[in-house]
Parts: C-alpha cells; sequence; structure tokens
C-alpha cells in the first residue's frame, strides 16, 4: 500500500461533508453505546445493591 496516494492535500466538499456525516455517526454511535454500557451498569449495581 502507498501511504503517500491515500492522503491527498486538498479535498473536495463531498468528502469534507461525507468525514462530517462520519464524525456524526461515530459520537451518535459512541453516545448510545455509552447509555447502554450505563443503563446496564446502574442495572447491575441495583441488583447488587438489594
Amino acid at each position: 500500500m502507498n501511504h503517500a496516494a491515500m492522503i491527498k492535500p486538498q479535498e473536495t466538499p463531498e468528502q469534507r461533508e461525507l468525514r462530517r456525516r462520519n464524525v456524526r455517526l461515530g459520537l451518535i454511535l459512541a453516545g448510545v453505546v455509552l447509555v447502554l454500557l450505563a443503563g446496564f451498569v446502574l442495572r447491575r449495581y441495583m441488583l447488587l445493591g438489594h
């Protein structure tokens, strides 16, 4: 793999928009995972507490 070919100095607005959308999707996914994890830990904690 040629790494120099992969990295382009200039990017088109379409690429920039796509990356922005990917970042937003990643953040949403991370948020969902965090919420699920927090809910799981909380439920586990409540079960252990009682």
